[in-house]
This record gives structure tokens, sequence and C-alpha cells, in this order.
């Protein structure tokens, strides 16, 4: 995996820390959205798989893939989970976890928690 792809997911995970830090759960969810997204581009292009451009149809695109593991299929249903009328998210799994998990299982890339934020 390209340096720069590493770099940009981690640029993209810390924007959600960052989010969460202050207090904008929402934008961390997008973030986690936006750095999952990029890991399945990223695996996608290296296995010269067809996948979407949107971070959101590339995680509906992997979760429609057979033979999946059961936590990387709970990664992704995550954060294609939407949340309800109170603004609620009905998942076991936090979205910033799940990106780390499809970042580590797709590329065999850590993804680094920094809190200094």
């Amino acid at each position: 995996m390209q340096n720069t792809i590493q770099q940009a997911l981690q640029a993209e995970f810390d924007r959600a820390v960052t989010a969460r830090n202050a207090g904008f759960e929402g934008r961390a969810r997008v973030c986690a959205r936006r750095t999952a997204g990029l890991a399945i581009l990223a695996y996608a292009q290296e296995n010269n798989l067809p996948a979407p451009h949107s971070a959101f149809s590339a995680i509906n695109w992997l979760a429609q893939q057979p033979q999946l593991s059961d936590d990387l299929q709970q990664a992704l249903q995550t954060l294609l989970t939407r949340v309800d009328t109170d603004f609620t998210l009905r998942s076991a799994q936090d979205p910033l976890t799940a990106a780390k998990v499809i970042t580590q299982r797709l590329l065999n890339f850590s993804i680094q928690e920094n809190t200094h934020d």
C-alpha cells in the first residue's frame, strides 16, 4: 500500500477524532465513513475490483460481497446504520472502531488514534 494512501487514511481518521473531541459526533461519524471508504477504494484498486467512488456507496458495495468475516460485516453495518428520528445510533459498535477494523482487515494497516487534539 502506498504511503500516500496511509497518510490520507490517518488524516481522515484524525479528523474523526478531532470532531468527536469537540463534541461533533455526527461529523466524527462522517469522517469514519470516509476513512472506511478510502480503505475500501484502495483495496478494490489493489485487487482490480470495480467499486463505487463515494465512501457510502463503497461501504454498501463491500457489505454485499460474499464471504466476509463476521467482524468486517459488523463494522460495515455499523457505518451503514442511519440514526433514527431521535438522532440515536442503534449500533453496538463505535463508528471509529468500525473504520479501524475495516482498514486493518482490508489493507493490513493499523490507524493510530491520536488523542492529543
